[in-house]
């Protein structure tokens, strides 16, 4: 049973004892969870990849100007989701494959709690939309490719949203937006 099967099928005072448990394996104080920012801890991309670069900022801009034109509010990137969605590209290219979810089960949720987003942590209480792809190498082209497709369009287009993630390696892409501004974004 994965995680999104758990929000369905465990009773509330289960699902309210698997969220506390999931805290404490992202512990951002550093505690004894595998999650938390003392001494680098956090997972995902390393702080020299987790900063948008040149074309993720593109995209990001891109983003927020597509969002504006339909009502949207604009996003603000979030260090912590940057850091899920970069070694979420990062895991594709190298271990060569194209799924939300790595080869070790881990869905966006398991991810952004891992790079410290505490909101991710906690099941579903915060909006979380996830779009990857594969083989683009500009941020115009893939704006244009999740543009196009009524899925990633949609969740481009989320509403409410506050904050984003951007990730590329060698033409994966991985956008993580979620309705929850954290101490973790800055």
């Amino acid at each position: 049973m994965t995680r999104a099967d758990l929000r369905y099928h465990l009773p509330m005072r289960a699902a309210v004892i698997l969220a506390a448990l999931l805290l404490l394996a992202c512990d951002p104080d550093g505690g004894s969870g595998d999650g938390g920012t003392s001494g680098g801890t956090c997972r995902g991309a390393s702080d020299e990849t987790t900063s948008l670069d040149a074309q993720e900022s593109a995209f990001l801009d891109l983003l927020n100007g597509y969002r504006s034109e339909h009502g949207r509010s604009t996003l603000v990137n979030c260090v912590a989701l940057s850091r899920a969605a970069q070694g979420h590209s990062e895991d594709m290219r190298d271990r060569m494959f194209f799924d939300h979810t790595n080869p070790d089960g881990d869905s966006a949720w398991e991810r952004t709690c891992a790079a410290c987003y505490e909101h991710g942590c906690t099941v579903y209480s915060t909006e979380l939309t996830e779009n990857i792809a594969g083989g683009f190498g500009s941020a115009d082209a893939v704006f244009a490719g999740w543009m196009a497709s009524s899925g990633h369009n949609r969740n481009m287009l989320t509403s409410p949203a506050s904050v984003v993630g951007i990730g590329r390696a060698d033409g994966f892409w991985t956008l993580d937006i979620a309705s929850d501004d954290e101490p973790s974004c800055r």
